[in-house]
């Protein structure tokens, strides 16, 4: 390897286990990322021999980043003007048991925020919770989401809030019976 500090792409390729001779399976199974974006892309490379000259080279296809694969998932989804909802809207009507994700459009290409945010509303009484989502390709590179659950942090002030202007109620002492 070059120690040149120059951003570069990388490929990664593992030997497929599932592959067997015979089979359309790929012999290797990796990621592949370009000097332009660190977006992992999934990539199957199979073996072939040349028939003129009997070498052993790879052929192979790298796919879309997950976030590509949502894109064209969404643009074939049904348009719902009045399923829409801002930030400010989702916070207050997530229903319990229910969540909403909304593409992250700040996001600044090549930085560690999540492709999408969100919020969840657990239920039974239990305080909102904001989601960081990431878009990612999973091992055979299908489009998956992963992040972090939190606590909604102007739920969290609130709370503080509360607590720091209400008044605290000493426990009343109860008498032992004998």
């Amino acid at each position: 390897m070059s120690d040149d500090t120059e951003d570069t792409g990388r490929i990664v390729a593992f030997r497929n286990q599932a592959h067997e001779a015979g089979t359309k399976q790929p012999a290797f199974k990796g990621t592949i990322t370009t000097e332009d974006s660190a977006e992992l892309r999934p990539l199957a490379l199979w073996v072939r021999i040349s028939k003129k000259t009997g070498r052993t080279f790879m052929t192979g296809r790298a796919g879309e980043t997950a976030a590509a694969q949502i894109d064209k998932l969404a643009a074939a989804a049904p348009a719902e003007d009045d399923v829409e909802q801002s930030q400010d809207d989702a916070i207050e009507r997530v229903r319990p048991f229910e969540l909403a994700l909304f593409k992250n459009d700040r996001k600044e290409p090549g930085s560690r925020q999540p492709d999408y945010f969100g919020y969840f509303n657990p239920g039974d009484g239990a305080s909102l919770q904001r989601l960081d989502v990431w878009a990612r390709n999973d091992k055979y590179g299908k489009p998956m989401l992963s992040g972090n659950v939190t606590s909604h942090k102007t739920e969290q002030k609130n709370e503080i809030a509360a607590e720091q202007t209400s008044p605290v109620r000493p426990k009343k002492k109860r008498a032992l019976k004998m």
